[in-house]
């Protein structure tokens, strides 16, 4: 089975991405790099697509003409370049993760997972891998108490099926938010246990990020990035869309052990706080939103629903109605690659 790594980057080649090119190319699995205006003109890496933002232009993607430059979410290009590449997994980090073997690994077409035994719509999944009070950016800060239980207690395993999407955490300086950062007693590196994966249950939530995550090409409608909000919130507002979406297509998000260790680039960390504002005031928010939004369900319906979706969150004020030009672009893009009928 087919896996293609997307990465996207405004530097030069990082150790890891150097490390991940290698490790597919050994394997014979491709590796697509998205570049934008901030890249070097020179930009190259053995084993890797690179698409600059000049190459993003003749892709024919109705999305290279409607996404912002210099922004996080021209990522979606990769997946769409990705997919017409034949990759049936897509696996996306970031290029300051350094992988560790296992993110080579074949994606397993089933997985026994633990169950978290939880009295919560949320679920803190970092709590089941560290006893270290530690939260996933785009966590709510009012559940931070009642919800970090080390070890995380659990109703027991059981096989999980059907479409999976898998994150995988990674060590080192994990995706934690600026309050994390900026008021945590103890900062330092951060080394998750290598405990049984955990399967998030159906109606609960988490927010899970684009660092070391696993889709499969099935799910590729779920895989857009919001261009309306921060940075900081793109890949958090997907998460909970996704959520959403996957108990009626028979799909599961399942957390896995660390695959990556990240050396983070440089952050301004309140402009981080800054970015992430939206979030701490309106996570809560925006899941009820989602939650009481009323969908079709199935894959016939996914496209529509995904709409449905954004036009909530528009209407609730977490987007901008221009994202709604930059969705259907998405819609039309996959489209084409058969995937249902435009919305």
């Amino acid at each position: 089975m087919s896996i293609a790594v997307v990465i996207t980057s405004i530097q030069p080649p990082t150790a890891g991405v150097e490390a991940i090119a290698a490790g597919m190319r050994a394997r014979g699995n491709p590796v697509v790099i998205i570049g934008d205006l901030k890249s070097p003109d020179t930009w190259a890496c053995s084993g890797v697509e690179y698409l600059s933002y000049a190459d993003q232009l003749e892709t024919g993607f109705a999305l290279t003409s409607v996404l912002p430059a210099n922004s996080y979410t021209r990522k979606m290009l990769g997946y769409l370049t990705a997919v017409i590449g034949g990759a049936r997994w897509i696996r996306e980090t970031d290029d300051d993760n350094e992988p560790y073997e296992s993110f080579f690994d074949d994606v397993p077409v089933s997985v026994m997972a633990r169950v978290p035994q939880i009295d919560s719509d949320w679920v803190n999944i970092y709590s089941y891998f560290t006893d270290r009070f530690i939260w996933p950016r785009g966590f709510p800060l009012a559940n931070l108490h009642s919800s970090i239980d080390a070890g995380g207690p659990v109703s027991g395993m059981r096989e999980v099926t059907g479409l999976i999407v898998f994150q995988g955490l990674a060590d080192g300086d994990p995706d934690v938010d600026a309050v994390y950062r900026l008021t945590a007693p103890d900062t330092s590196e951060v080394l998750f246990s290598q405990a049984d994966p955990l399967v998030l249950p159906h109606g609960t939530w988490t927010p899970f990020n684009t660092q070391a995550t696993t889709w499969p090409r099935e799910l590729l409608p779920l895989m857009y990035l919001p261009s309306t909000c921060s940075f900081r919130m793109t890949d958090i507002w997907r998460s909970f869309v996704a959520l959403r979406l996957m108990p009626g297509l028979d799909a599961s998000l399942v957390i896995t052990a660390p695959i990556a260790y990240q050396v983070r680039n440089e952050h301004d960390l309140m402009r981080d706080f800054q970015q992430e504002v939206e979030g701490y005031v309106g996570y809560e928010r925006l899941v009820k939103t989602l939650a009481d939004t009323p969908l079709a369900g199935g894959s016939a319906n996914v496209l529509a629903d995904l709409r449905v979706l954004y036009g909530a969150l528009i209407a609730a004020g977490f987007l901008q109605e221009a994202e709604l030009i930059v969705l259907d672009a998405w819609i039309q893009d996959i489209t084409t690659l058969g995937f249902g009928d435009a919305a």
